[in-house]
């Protein structure tokens, strides 16, 4: 029983800490895509990062995802 325990915490621990850093690039993600393509002078900035609302709602969808993964090792980790 006890090492069932164990298993479940680190799992629960593994899954928290993949799924904070699957949010916080998710959320990079969308936020940078989200960005004007020109600065106030006019000059085009990070010509490398595509634009557009499909990307920002990919990078919302892939950030929305790691919350949850990450609510689920918590609930894994101290709940069972």
């Amino acid at each position: 029983m006890a090492e069932q325990r164990d298993k479940n915490f680190v799992r629960g621990i593994a899954a928290l800490v993949v799924g904070a850093a699957l949010a916080l690039a998710g959320a990079l993600w969308a936020h940078f895509t989200g960005l004007s393509e020109v600065d106030n002078i006019g000059r085009e900035i990070y010509p490398a990062i595509p634009r557009g609302w499909f990307f920002v709602a990919i990078g919302q969808i892939v950030s929305l995802g790691g919350v949850f993964l990450a609510m689920a090792g918590i609930t894994l980790a101290f709940l069972y």
